[in-house]
């Protein structure tokens, strides 16, 4: 499902439709959704899994509840700023989990993994008008 919506996302963009900060934020709520319901039902084989259960869907639900706040406001930059953390700790995480692969499949679903949230950052700095010309621009202006 995730990667249908990211695909729907790049088939847009080829289209010509414009895709928002709110297109990426939709995609971000779905996706922790889809975490706070996996990490819930990991929680139940823990050794405290009654304490840890409610607790990773209280989390869950509470960051889903947050993404779906900054949604709704008109601060672009704030919405920017959530969506690039978010972004960047999938990529920490991929590379995390790419050192500590084993096997030449997982490795390479991890790099696919990588690929597509570099390819999403990008996005996000292409909707976000971050295209490298700003800091060029800046560079030189200090010279």
């Amino acid at each position: 499902m995730i990667k249908i919506m990211f695909a729907l996302l790049l088939v847009g963009m080829a289209s010509g439709a414009e895709v928002t900060l709110n297109d990426l934020l939709d995609r971000r709520i779905e996706i922790n959704k889809k975490y706070r319901d996996q990490y819930t039902e990991e929680a139940g084989e823990a050794e405290f899994a009654e304490k840890l259960q409610p607790l990773e869907k209280e989390i869950g639900q509470g960051w889903v509840d947050y993404l779906t706040y900054v949604k709704s406001l008109k601060d672009e930059k704030l919405k920017e700023q959530v969506l690039r953390l978010e972004l960047l700790q999938e990529l920490s995480g991929c590379y995390y989990d790419l050192e500590y692969a084993e096997g030449l499949l997982e490795k390479a679903k991890l790099r696919g993994k990588i690929k597509g949230w570099e390819r999403e950052l990008a996005l996000l700095d292409t909707i976000a008008g971050k295209d490298g010309k700003d800091e060029k621009k800046g560079a030189e202006a200090e010279k």
